[in-house]
Parts: C-alpha cells; structure tokens; sequence
C-alpha cells in the first residue's frame, strides 16, 4: 500500500530533479508495477491502484495518459471484477 502512496510523489520528484530522462526511466517502472497492483489478490490495493490511475493523470505526459486509457479499458472489460 504503501508502494502505491509514492509513485506520484516519485514522478514529480523525478521530472523535476532528473528531466526528461528521469522522467522515462521512473514511468517504464511505475507503471508495469501499477497495472499489476490493479489486478491484486487484496481488494484494498486494487482499490487504490485505481484511485492512483485516476490521480496520477494530471501528473504525466499525454503519452502516459494513454496508457492509462488502456489501462481503463482492460479494466472496464474484465469479466472477474
């Protein structure tokens, strides 16, 4: 849970200390990670994975925010939830 709480604190951290390719290197990271979180045993960390996918829009790049959008839809398609 506690992983979840700081990957949008990282990538403003990050984009802001290391640039552009800090940026990418923490998104290619970050993300992978979330998207496994979105489909965890605990119903708790899914949740917040979610609210996480949502908040974490205003905070990355357009290209981001399309993965995102994939992210969504996966979700929004999945029969076991």
């Amino acid at each position: 849970m506690a992983l979840l709480d700081q990957f949008i604190p990282l990538i403003e951290f990050i984009g802001e200390k290391c640039g552009q390719r800090g940026y990418e290197s923490t998104v290619k990271v970050v993300f992978p990670l979330l998207d496994r979180l979105l489909y965890d045993p605990n119903e708790y960390i899914r949740d917040k994975a979610i609210f996480v996918l949502k908040e974490i829009r205003g905070y990355v790049e357009q290209k981001e925010n399309d993965f995102i959008m994939n992210l969504t839809l996966k979700l929004a398609h999945d029969d076991n939830e």
